[in-house]
């Protein structure tokens, strides 16, 4: 029983792990695709690219990490901020298309105010969360 509990845990740990970073790969691709690199080049295949490469990259690091056991504060900043910054950013950017689908500029909440608003506050709430998690280890090593 406790051997298929353990099963139980691991796969949702695993589907959690996946939902997260599929999460963070499309707010990382929109957003890299249309503010980083839309300026840097003509072709749309390069930008196409590039977008990807780096979403890749950032979803690896999100991957790996959310695996980790030991893990230290700059972790939980970059964690909380990809994860918390994603989720405010899809929202920002794909919530004005769907409840106010005549305004030209939806997207753009996304963009320029949810999306960098909740990726400092979600680095800021990794660094509490690590703090909330490590506070006995910190007082006993002071």
């Amino acid at each position: 029983m406790e051997l298929m509990n353990k099963s139980k845990n691991l796969m949702m740990n695993i589907f959690i792990r996946f939902l997260v970073t599929i999460l963070v790969f499309f707010a990382a691709y929109i957003y890299l695709y249309w503010m980083s690199f839309s300026s840097v080049s003509e072709s749309d295949l390069i930008v196409n690219a590039l977008s990807i490469i780096s979403a890749i990259g950032i979803c690896s690091f999100v991957w790996i990490r959310l695996k980790a056991q030991n893990k230290g504060p700059l972790s939980y900043i970059i964690l909380g901020a990809a994860l918390i910054g994603a989720v405010s950013f899809l929202g920002g950017f794909f919530g004005p298309m769907i409840f106010t689908p005549n305004a030209n500029l939806g997207p753009l909440l996304g963009l320029f105010t949810t999306g960098p608003i909740g990726f400092l506050f979600g680095g800021v709430a990794g660094l509490v969360y690590w703090y909330l998690r490590h506070r006995k280890e910190i007082i006993k090593f002071e």
